[in-house]
C-alpha cells in the first residue's frame, strides 16, 4: 500500500502509463482530500477533549467547594429551619391582631360550604421566605374543597411577612396558621374566623 505521495504517484503511473499527467493530479487531490479528512479529525478530537476538560475542571471545583465547606454553607443558607433554631419568629406585619382583621376583610364563606352547612377548621402551612414572600401553600388539614380553596387563596393574598431571624439574619421558616369556618345560626349570617396561629 502507498505510503508516501511519491510512492501514489508511482503506483498510479504503473497501472495507468498511458496518462501520467492525469495519474499524478489524481494522486495530489487524493493526496489534498485525505490531508483535510486528517486534520478534520484532529480538530473534532481537540474539541471533545477540551469539552471533557472543562467538565472535569467543573467536576474538581464542585468537589472543592463542597468539601471545603462552601457548598454545604450555601445549601444551609436556603434550608427552611426548624423552629428550635429560630431566635425570632416570623410574624403577620402588626402582628395576631392585625392578622384577625385582616381574616375578617378578607376571608369568604364559601356558599356551597353554607349551603351544605360546613364548619370547622382549615390548617393551611406555607413557608416564610427571607424577604417575607410567602411560599409553598399548601391544606395541612382539610375541611371541604370549597372552603380549603378559600383558605389558600387567603394566605396568598396577604403581604409580605415579617421574615423568621437565626444567628441575626433572616431565615425561611415554615408556618402553620388554623382558619375556622362557623354558621352563626342565631343570627343567619357566618362566622369567620381564624385561629391562633401555630409555629
Amino acid at each position: 500500500m502507498p505510503t508516501t505521495h511519491n510512492d501514489l504517484r508511482e503506483a498510479l503511473r504503473r497501472t495507468r502509463p498511458a496518462e501520467p499527467e492525469l495519474s499524478a493530479d489524481f494522486a495530489d487531490r487524493l493526496l489534498a482530500d485525505h490531508g483535510r479528512r486528517r486534520q478534520s479529525l484532529i480538530r473534532r478530537i481537540a474539541a471533545v477533549a477540551a469539552i471533557l476538560l472543562c467538565i472535569s475542571g467543573i467536576a474538581y471545583a464542585a468537589v472543592r467547594l463542597t468539601s471545603d465547606g462552601f457548598g454545604l454553607r450555601f445549601a444551609q443558607r436556603d434550608r427552611v429551619v426548624p423552629p428550635e433554631e429560630l431566635e425570632v419568629l416570623p410574624e403577620f406585619p402588626g402582628g395576631v391582631d392585625a392578622m384577625m382583621q385582616y381574616y375578617q376583610r378578607h376571608l369568604h364563606y364559601p356558599e356551597q360550604a353554607m349551603r351544605d352547612s360546613i364548619e370547622g377548621r382549615v390548617i393551611v402551612s406555607f413557608i416564610v421566605e427571607k424577604d417575607g414572600r410567602l411560599t409553598g401553600i399548601h391544606i395541612a388539614r382539610s375541611l371541604s374543597p370549597s372552603t380549603d380553596s378559600a383558605a389558600v387563596s387567603l394566605v396568598r393574598q396577604m403581604p409580605r411577612w415579617i421574615p423568621a431571624y437565626a444567628h441575626g439574619r433572616p431565615v425561611r421558616s415554615q408556618f402553620v396558621i388554623p382558619i375556622s369556618y362557623r354558621l352563626n345560626k342565631g343570627a343567619g349570617a357566618p362566622l369567620r374566623t381564624g385561629g391562633r396561629p401555630r409555629h
